[in-house]
């Protein structure tokens, strides 16, 4: 147990550096780390040495700088969010810079916010909008062809494929085969605007910076 003021301050309260981690308000009750045992992912960090190959993780912003002013790491060391090894910086890059990371997370979701508003401003081409319709087109005939048979004409089901099916299933087909092939060809189109597009703003983003 350790005092503080007057208070007692259970043992359990004090991080590894010596810190107190939180105290309470005027009832002296535990906050912080102890009232929320489960930290978020986002919140761990992972280490290692720059030539090695297995990272350290479960670690707290409080944990690197511990170990960095112990002389355990040094300022060449890496740090990432745990799971986020692609976003590493070097321990030294994280001290003076301790809003890295949520930097980091707000120009990715500016990215992604800017890919999306490029690939809403891509209009459709006319031969997937018609793909589309002919496939709806194709399932509203299955579904009500087959009510009507079964209501109408209960004397052709198990029949096979007679004559008279033939004659109604293979406009119905032909629907769904020239859907097929309107609605592929319409989509690979479509990507390729899109991919189009998104290479024209990086192309613009590269030049102003």
């Amino acid at each position: 147990m350790l005092r503080r003021q007057g208070q007692i301050i259970p043992r359990s309260v004090v991080g590894q550096s010596g810190r107190i981690l939180a105290l309470g308000g005027e009832s002296g009750g535990v906050h912080g780390a102890s009232a929320n045992p489960q930290r978020r992912m986002e919140d761990r960090l992972a280490i290692k040495r720059s030539d090695a190959w297995i990272w350290r993780s479960n670690l707290t912003r409080t944990d690197v700088l511990s170990r960095l002013e112990k002389r355990q790491i040094s300022r060449d060391w890496l740090v990432c969010p745990q799971g986020s090894a692609g976003r590493a910086v070097t321990v030294g890059q994280f001290v003076d810079d301790p809003a890295i990371f949520q930097r980091q997370d707000q120009e990715a979701a500016n990215e992604e916010r800017r890919r999306r508003a490029i690939v809403a401003s891509v209009e459709r081409p006319p031969l997937l909008k018609i793909g589309q319709k002919l496939l709806q087109l194709f399932f509203a005939c299955l579904v009500v062809g087959g009510a009507i048979v079964r209501i109408s004409f209960p004397h052709m089901l198990g029949a096979g494929l007679t004559p008279s099916a033939l004659m109604i299933l293979v406009p119905i087909w032909s629907i769904g085969g020239i859907g097929v092939v309107a609605w592929v060809l319409g989509g690979l189109h479509y990507r390729h605007q899109v991919h189009s597009a998104l290479r024209r703003e990086l192309d613009v983003t590269s030049r102003s910076t």
